[in-house]
């Protein structure tokens, strides 16, 4: 069925001069990381290496198919074959990236995930881990993850707070409430 995996691309599913189409498999000859093929990430929070901006691009669920070659730096891949399934919308993906941390807990965390305490990027979305995360929303917030750890460091939990739930200017915890101000 496919290797689920994300990726982002310029208005109108354009990506490097190509033009991908939506619900079906968009197929190439080979797939070499870096070199050939079409390249997505198993961590969504690694498609903002190469797309810089959530609000200028286009975020994309996809299944991953045919040749699949892995990336040995981070969770990028290259295929042969792609479906893209779903455009996301940016509370998706820090859901998504929430979901990945709490499935490979051993794995590097992204240098786009805070520790403890952290506030909305100029993407709109924070994520934080650890033992009581805490979440700020500054100017611009659309999205709040919160990923709570165990004694050991470990993920165990974690809560998305969208930003119909959110003010600028206050710290959330995992439940929602409001526990400081910026």
């Amino acid at each position: 069925m496919g290797k689920v995996c994300f990726k982002m691309t310029e208005p109108g599913l354009r990506c490097r001069g190509y033009q991908f189409k939506e619900e079906v498999v968009n197929r190439c000859d080979a797939a070499t990381c870096v070199k050939e093929g079409f390249h997505a990430a198993e961590n969504p929070l690694d498609c903002f290496s190469y797309y810089k901006s959530f609000k200028s691009s286009e975020f994309w669920l996809c299944l991953a198919d045919g040749e699949v070659h892995e990336e040995l730096t981070d969770t990028k891949l290259s295929c042969t074959e792609l479906i893209f399934v779903k455009r996301l919308e940016l509370w998706e993906v820090v859901a998504f990236a929430c979901q990945y941390i709490l499935r490979h807990p051993k794995r590097r965390l992204s240098d786009r995930v805070e520790k403890d305490m952290g506030q909305t990027n100029e993407n709109g979305y924070v994520i934080v881990i650890g033992k009581d995360p805490l979440g700020g929303c500054a100017v611009g917030g659309k999205a709040i993850g919160l990923v709570r750890t165990d004694e050991s460091g470990t993920p165990v939990e974690f809560a998305v707070l969208t930003e119909d739930a959110i003010e600028e200017g206050n710290v959330y915890d995992m439940a929602g409430k409001v526990v400081a101000t910026l």
